[in-house]
Protein backbone atom coordinates (compact mmCIF):
# COMPACT_ATOMS: atom_id res chain seq x y z
CA UNK A 1 0.00 0.00 0.00
CA UNK A 2 2.74 2.44 0.68
CA UNK A 3 4.45 1.68 -2.68
CA UNK A 4 1.35 2.47 -4.36
CA UNK A 5 1.11 6.02 -2.52
CA UNK A 6 4.56 6.79 -3.31
CA UNK A 7 4.62 5.85 -7.06
CA UNK A 8 0.95 8.28 -7.22
CA UNK A 9 3.06 11.18 -5.23
CA UNK A 10 5.97 10.81 -8.39
CA UNK A 11 3.46 10.30 -10.69
CA UNK A 12 1.44 13.87 -9.40
CA UNK A 13 4.82 16.10 -10.09
CA UNK A 14 5.47 14.71 -13.55
CA UNK A 15 1.87 15.71 -14.74
CA UNK A 16 2.75 19.18 -13.10
CA UNK A 17 6.29 19.05 -14.98
CA UNK A 18 4.09 18.50 -18.17
CA UNK A 19 1.40 21.48 -17.63
CA UNK A 20 3.94 24.16 -16.38
CA UNK A 21 6.51 26.30 -18.19
CA UNK A 22 10.17 24.76 -17.36
CA UNK A 23 10.92 28.20 -15.34
CA UNK A 24 7.77 26.64 -13.19
CA UNK A 25 8.50 22.78 -13.11
CA UNK A 26 11.02 22.27 -10.82
CA UNK A 27 8.97 24.15 -8.05
CA UNK A 28 5.64 22.58 -8.74
CA UNK A 29 8.11 19.40 -7.98
CA UNK A 30 9.82 20.59 -4.79
CA UNK A 31 6.50 21.43 -3.50
CA UNK A 32 4.56 18.46 -4.55
CA UNK A 33 7.27 16.58 -2.87
CA UNK A 34 7.30 18.19 0.14
CA UNK A 35 3.71 18.48 0.83
CA UNK A 36 3.69 14.65 0.05
CA UNK A 37 6.27 14.18 3.00
CA UNK A 38 4.32 16.51 5.44
CA UNK A 39 1.32 14.84 4.68
CA UNK A 40 3.07 11.18 5.37
CA UNK A 41 5.47 11.82 8.38
CA UNK A 42 2.84 12.41 11.24
CA UNK A 43 0.57 8.87 10.48
CA UNK A 44 4.72 7.29 10.10
CA UNK A 45 5.46 8.59 13.10
CA UNK A 46 2.33 7.32 15.27
CA UNK A 47 2.70 3.66 13.93
CA UNK A 48 6.58 3.99 15.79
CA UNK A 49 5.29 5.82 18.57
CA UNK A 50 2.34 2.99 19.08
CA UNK A 51 5.38 0.18 18.00
CA UNK A 52 7.50 1.95 21.31
CA UNK A 53 5.02 1.35 23.60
Amino acid sequence: MRDKMIDDAILVPKDIEINHIDGYSGFAIMNAMVGFKIIQNPSIRRKNENRNF
